[in-house]
């Protein structure tokens, strides 16, 4: 009897129990095993919108309940929405939470979400996007509740194609296409699909492996540079006529996204009989052209037809001052020849192309640049009469500025005299050439030395009181000086005036202009009051001299002149050895450059 009880008690507790545990409401004893998937592309471009497709499924047993999904997007990317209500799933500007509820067994929830990539990310950054999912169910399995997936920045898929066939063809003869499609992109391309038309006068003959019929070629992929190319083999209708235009086509597409769909056809245009090609060139320039200056050519080459100029190629002969600084990367220059390839340049279609150049330091002023450039092609051409142009300009004319100075405007008799003369390029001038300054001392002096920082200074006659200083070249913007020293002689006109005059010669184009004190004539002066009467000083009693003034610096407008080795002046120095000569003599003088003089030059000249 009592056995029985123990068994009756025992089926009524496993009993209670399990309606305990099937029973509503008692979630902590019941199991959901949730899982969650995230997929989305593998590659997108910088700046990109792509999206991500969620997967939550509840493979039970239970019900899962208050179930929750997190998103958590890469950092580098912008959250852009979701195709979810804003009461089911809120962005927090770091994560994306979805309340999904309860979730049945077998039950399966999808999110989209999309994003943004950033624009300054480069190729090959990844991003990682991370999700999770969670309920207050008890889940007995939680390695499936969390997803990653890595997406590449990639330069995405470029496809281009690009078809070559002969300009003319021949009635009832054979000729063929060259055809390529590359992959210029930076992501693989899936299920390609070629498709070729041929113009009605020809006909296919072999068709290429992977091509049907009707010249429809596939292919399954094609990898980041990689080339898919063949030659379809083409006959021409004996019946085509002359002049007829015969026109191939190639477009390629595929299963991916092509970033640039610029470059999905091609075309291939010749004519039957002899193909024409009429082209012409333009070119424009500067009208004036101030030496070591920067400038720019700009050419249009242009094909007026009927057919394809193969092989097109300018060439550009340059004047021979100035020089190429830049030009496009199809061109090659040989000292101031460019020669330009230009391809296959199809009816109607123009190229323009700019020239960089700069005019030559020596640039002579006056001098016609002339800029020549001539255009052809493999391709007969019916007018030659604009295959050629040409642009001219000019150097402007030098503007020579001559000015004169002398240290000691009121002379006594034995005075050693410094005379200075400047002679300046204007900026924005050509280069001024053949120039001689003439001067001529005055009269009742004898010359002690000649200096210059540029060119040679010599007596003309040897022996004379003229100077004569042959500078050849001076560039625009550039000056040269000039000192010379002499000495007021005892024979000296009383009462007359000490008149130094300073002439300049020089080459076409070229104009000078005098500051200060002008002789009339085109010459500068430099004179001093009359000579003071007296004796020399002698060395048994010698002329205190009045105490010097401090030098002061020279101003900004006047830089300290430094002669540069190419330009130096000769240097022929012969020392004094004899006093001065006899009334109406010569004295021995000095040639050469001193830093010294060229200062007390400056001095003198911006007085």
């Amino acid at each position: 009897m009592e056995l029985g009880a123990v068994r009756i008690g025992l089926t009524v507790t496993m009993v209670l129990a399990a309606v305990v545990f099937a029973a509503p409401g008692a979630g902590a004893h019941e199991v959901a095993d949730l899982r969650v998937t995230l997929d989305g592309p593998t590659g997108v471009r910088a700046g990109e919108k792509f999206g991500y497709v969620l997967a939550i499924h509840n493979d039970g047993p239970g019900d899962a309940r208050d179930a929750v999904l997190t998103h958590t997007p890469d950092a580098r990317s912008r959250f852009a929405g979701t195709d979810q209500p804003p009461d089911v799933c809120q962005f927090d500007g770091r994560e994306l939470t979805c309340r999904l509820g309860t979730l049945t067994p077998d039950a399966t929830r999808i999110i989209r979400v999309t994003v943004e990539t950033a624009q300054t990310l480069a190729d090959g950054t990844r991003l990682d996007s991370h999700a999770k999912v969670d309920s207050t169910t008890y889940d007995d399995n939680l390695g499936n509740n969390g997803s990653s997936h890595p997406v590449m920045v990639e330069g995405g898929v470029d496809l281009a194609v690009t078809m070559d066939g002969p300009a003319e063809f021949v009635p009832g003869k054979s000729a063929a296409y060259a055809i390529t499609v590359v992959n210029t992109g930076g992501t693989e391309a899936v299920r390609l699909r070629l498709r070729i038309a041929v113009d009605p006068v020809l006909t296919a003959g072999s068709v290429p492996a992977g091509c049907t019929a009707e010249l429809v070629c596939v292919r399954k992929t094609l990898a980041p540079g990689e080339r898919w190319s063949f030659v379809l083999p083409v006959e021409v209708n004996p019946s085509a006529q002359p002049g007829d235009v015969v026109w191939t086509t190639a477009t390629v597409t595929s299963a991916s996204e092509d970033v640039d769909h610029s470059d999905d056809d091609a075309e291939a245009v010749g004519e039957v009989g002899q193909a024409l090609a009429d082209l012409g060139v333009t070119v424009s320039g500067p009208r004036e052209l101030v030496p070591g200056r920067a400038y720019e050519y700009r050419a249009v080459v242009r094909n007026h037809g009927p057919a394809s100029a193969r092989s097109a190629e300018l060439a550009a002969e340059l004047a021979e001052l100035v020089v190429p600084e830049g030009y496009p990367d199809t061109c090659t220059a040989e000292g101031r020849r460019l020669r330009c390839e230009l391809g296959r340049l199809r009816p109607g279609r123009a190229v323009r192309m700019v020239f960089g150049v700069r005019a030559t330091p020596d640039a002579v002023a006056g001098a016609d640049v002339v800029t020549r450039l001539e255009v052809g092609s493999l391709t007969d051409d019916p007018d030659p009469s604009n295959d050629a142009a040409s642009t001219s300009g000019t150097v402007p004319n030098a503007r020579l500025v001559l000015r004169a100075a002398v240290d000691d405007t009121e002379p006594r008799v034995g005075a050693v005299l410094t005379f200075a003369v400047s002679l300046r390029n204007r900026p924005d001038s050509g280069t001024a050439t053949g120039v001689v300054v003439t001067d001529r001392l005055p009269e009742g002096t004898s010359p002690l030395s000649a200096e210059s920082d540029l060119g040679t200074v010599r007596p003309s006659p040897p022996r004379s009181r003229t100077m004569r200083w042959t500078i050849g070249e001076l560039r625009t913007g550039r000056s040269a000086m000039l000192v010379l020293r002499a000495r007021v002689r005892p024979d000296a006109p009383p009462g007359v005036p000490l008149v130094n005059r300073v002439r300049v010669s020089h080459g076409p184009a070229t104009s000078v202009e005098v500051e200060g004190e002008r002789c009339g004539g085109g010459a500068a002066c430099a004179s001093t009051a009359p000579v003071i009467a007296g004796s020399p000083p002698s060395a048994a009693s010698p002329r205190r001299p009045p105490p010097p003034e401090p030098e002061p610096a020279p101003p900004p407008s006047a830089p300290t002149p430094r002669p540069e080795p190419a330009e130096t002046a000769e240097m022929v120095t012969q020392p004094p050895s004899s006093p001065l000569p006899a009334p109406g003599g010569v004295s021995t003088f000095v040639f050469g450059v001193s830093v010294v003089s060229m200062l007390v030059a400056v001095r003198l000249l911006v007085r």
